[in-house]
């Protein structure tokens, strides 16, 4: 703690270099402060004293003695703080009186009336009263510059009136407002500057803090040394020769990159962020008014302001939590968290954060998340009375192992239920079925008091519909259904069988005779294109990528056609090129089938066969329609289709009966299609199925929709979003309304699911122990499903679509 001495008690004697320094008390002996720069001198010899006069020159004239008598005069009626200012020479002792009065400080000078006192750390601060901003600094040039910036109508007030405006309100104390100290703090600095750099700069002088390209830069001191910070582009550049100066502003004028040291750009260390009296700035010219002061973002100031922050234990828990629900929403291999690179990027982004190890990912981490979505699943089932059971059966891709998985569905919501291996199971497909559909049943009936009226099933080792002993309402899953009808046309048209072709992905399908099928030789066409120097020729003249097709995606044949019929121009000028040998770069079979016009109509015909079955099959997999969307759907391509695709469809709904008494009622319930498609045989199933299950009250009703009357004409020219209409149709029609809605609530498919779960499993991701598996499992279908509600996808129909799981 200093202190000023009233009199010369200790130290050196008072040599003549003593002029122009306060003799100030540091632990009982006596250094030196210079009135210009406020340094301290411990060493208060003739010789230092001097060599620092050089370094600092003040005038010494006659108000100097006037000056120092002064201050032992004040020294000797108060324990004050050194003197920082000449301005505070000229106050008298009451003004000092009435400074000690009001907790120490600057005097009560005329710009407080735009602040409020605030005692910190034994200090008086002020803080402006509109922007709330804290400062140390209190003298009236200082915090003149700020209120004219800040409030320039107060400022012009108080310059007219004079001294009367002198602010009355009182000290803060300490505790009430520490915490709102250190927020303001935290934001923003007010830097001051130890220096004033007399005189005006003069154009040619090189001196480093007096030559004419300071201007539009801000004097920063670092250290004791001068650094500046562009005003423009906030660089910090501790070189500050007129030569640096002048090439940064040349590069912020003109936009280059103009860098003459790479190590003088370094930004100032984050440390000194922690000091606040280490980082001050330049204060105006003595013979200029002075200016507004610059305040800075303190996390623009350091290099990289997250760095300084130390996470709380709150904070790096809920950065854990989202860290793991990355890698298990993402399918990200644990072993990815100990990466040096994982740990270096992380570190870039918050130096503070040190990321969790694998064990504790996959422990206490994976327990916490499987827990936190098992309780928003269970409150999710709380909310609901009703719901459809999907079941998907799906394989681990390479493997053999078969899963069955449950799914919740209520009004685009889904949940998660039940996972388990099927593979070693002795019993036939349907019982396990009907044991998995009675056991889940039952346990969401006891646990949430959630009514399940539908399941919705698909199945890959079984193209015929299940018929299961169950009273739930029972609907194959019509992407499924598309799939069966894509194979059944190129059976037909191709002359191929399609369970002789290799189940790999992104692997060419070749049948032992080669160019018997259309697909067949469009198969040699993709591979043919697929070598690297043809690929790129083809990509130069603005053509794309051939796309193998794989069994995994959907209408991955549409793609293959559609490719062909795009880039079949490029191909044959590709061919049309030869070597140095005067030999076509293309293969000579390739050639001719790319100038066989049989082939080429072979395709054509091929693709406008598959492409309205491709769109079904888009539309069908959309977790927004239902039953009534799909039936819907299926109607219309039988409406539009040609003859060849007419006949074949209409034999592959009736196998998998698409038009069964579930789909067609939901298709008449719905507002907009109401069954206008609907022929007179299917009108007769869906009248039956109504009075197989309505109540008087709601046959009623049902005949009251069919005409269209009452509210029903109402709703009609208002909405036609199925769950709006019938829920505002409920008071009056409440038994055909409460049906209406849970038949309008059964899924077109399920073929979200295997999207979803095709990466959930990977041997060499997942070598945990079963309980482990399973919790895994179910955290990641939870969060997949969270992040896959409510996607609507934007891929119009009788396009390419260059992604696999679009179709």
């Amino acid at each position: 703690m200093l202190h000023q001495e009233s009199e010369s008690s200790g130290g050196r004697p008072r040599h003549t270099y003593w002029r122009g320094f306060i003799r100030i008390s540091d632990r009982g002996k006596s250094v030196a402060q210079c009135m210009k720069c406020r340094s301290l001198i411990k060493n208060t010899a003739v010789a230092r004293m001097s060599a620092h006069r050089k370094k600092c020159p003040i005038d010494m004239d006659d108000s100097m003695g006037a000056y120092e008598g002064q201050w032992d005069e004040q020294a000797n009626t108060q324990n004050s703080q050194p003197v920082k200012s000449k301005k505070v020479a000229n106050k008298d002792l009451n003004e000092s009186e009435s400074t000690k009065a009001l907790g120490g400080g600057r005097p009560n000078h005329k710009f407080w009336c735009g602040y409020t006192k605030v005692s910190l750390n034994g200090r008086t601060s002020a803080r402006c009263i509109k922007c709330k901003n804290l400062f140390r600094n209190t003298s009236s040039s200082r915090m003149g510059a700020h209120l004219q910036k800040c409030q320039l109508n107060l400022y012009q007030t108080i310059c007219a009136n004079g001294d009367h405006h002198l602010s009355q309100e009182p000290i803060i104390d300490n505790e009430q407002s520490l915490a709102d100290t250190k927020s303001d703090l935290n934001v923003m600095r007010t830097f001051e500057s130890p220096h004033e750099i007399d005189g005006d700069d003069t154009t040619g002088d090189r001196n480093k803090l007096k030559h004419r390209y300071w201007d539009g830069f801000t004097r920063i001191y670092e250290n004791g040394k001068t650094v500046a910070q562009c005003c423009k582009c906030e660089q910090f550049i501790r070189n500050t020769a007129y030569v640096r100066l002048k090439a940064h502003r040349k590069k912020c004028q003109d936009g280059g990159d103009v860098s003459m040291n790479e190590d003088e750009n370094k930004p100032l260390e984050s440390a000194e962020t922690e000091d606040f009296h280490n980082i001050l700035s330049a204060s105006s010219s003595s013979s200029s008014p002075p200016e507004p002061a610059i305040f800075f973002d303190i996390d623009k100031f350091t290099s990289s302001p997250l760095k300084t922050e130390k996470l709380t234990k709150a904070e790096k828990t809920k950065l854990d939590t989202l860290l793991a629900k990355f890698f298990i929403a993402s399918s990200v291999p644990f072993a990815a968290i100990d990466s040096k690179f994982f740990k270096d990027f992380c570190g870039e982004l918050q130096a503070s954060y040190i990321p969790p190890s694998k064990s504790h990912l996959v422990g206490p981490l994976l327990e916490k998340l499987h827990k936190e979505q098992m309780d928003n699943n269970a409150t999710f089932m709380h909310t609901i009375s009703s719901a459809v059971l999907l079941i998907d059966e799906w394989k681990i891709q390479g493997g053999d192992i078969t899963n069955i998985t449950v799914l919740l569905h209520n009004w685009g919501h889904r949940v998660h239920l039940e996972s388990f291996d099927i593979s070693d199971c002795d019993t036939t497909l349907p019982s396990v079925l009907d044991e998995t559909i009675r056991r889940c049943k039952d346990q969401v009936n006891e646990t949430y008091k959630v009514d399940i009226f539908a399941v919705v099933i698909n199945t890959e080792c079984n193209n015929e519909p299940l018929v299961l002993n169950s009273d739930l309402m029972q609907s194959t899953c019509n992407a499924k259904i598309g799939e069966l009808l894509v194979k059944d046309i190129i059976k037909k048209y191709c002359g191929i069988s399609t369970d002789n072709r290799i189940n790999q992905p992104c692997v060419p399908r070749h049948n032992k005779n080669k160019g018997v099928g259309t697909l067949d030789n469009l198969y040699s066409i993709l591979s043919e294109f697929k070598r690297p120097h043809l690929e790129k020729k083809l990509c130069y003249l603005g053509g794309t990528k051939a796309k193998l097709p794989c069994d995994t995606a959907r209408s991955s044949e549409r793609d293959c056609l559609s490719w062909f019929r795009e880039n079949l121009s490029r191909m044959k000028e590709i061919a049309a090129e030869v070597d140095n040998q005067r030999v076509s770069i293309v293969k000579t079979e390739i050639n001719q089938l790319l100038h066989n016009d049989n082939f080429i109509q072979s395709v054509v015909n091929l693709h406008d066969l598959i492409n309205p079955v491709a769109v079904l099959l888009k539309n069908c997999k959309k977790s927004i329609n239902s039953i009534a969307d799909a039936s819907e759907e299926w109607l219309d391509l039988l409406a539009d289709a040609s003859k060849e695709l007419h006949d074949i469809a209409s034999k592959r709904c009736e196998e998998s009966n698409v038009f069964n008494k579930y789909a067609l009622s939901a298709n008449f319930l719905h507002p907009l299609y109401r069954g206008a498609q609907l022929s007179r045989e299917q009108m007769t199933v869906v009248e039956n199925f109504m009075h197989e299950r309505l109540d008087r009250d709601g046959l009623l009703s049902f005949a009251e929709y069919k005409k269209s009357t009452g509210i029903f004409e109402l709703l009609t020219a208002k909405t036609t979003q199925p769950d709006i209409f019938w829920n505002m149709a409920k008071n009056q029609h409440s038994s055909l309304a409460s049906f209406a809605l849970k038949i309008l609530m059964i899924p077109a498919s399920t073929a979200q699911i295997k999207h979803i779960v095709s990466n959930a499993s990977c041997d060499l991701r997942n070598q945990f122990n079963s309980e482990r598996s399973k919790k895994l499992l179910e955290v990641y279908l939870s969060l997949k499903l969270n992040d896959q509600c409510g996607e609507i996808y934007s891929n119009i129909d009788g396009g390419t679509d260059s992604s696999d799981d679009s179709l």
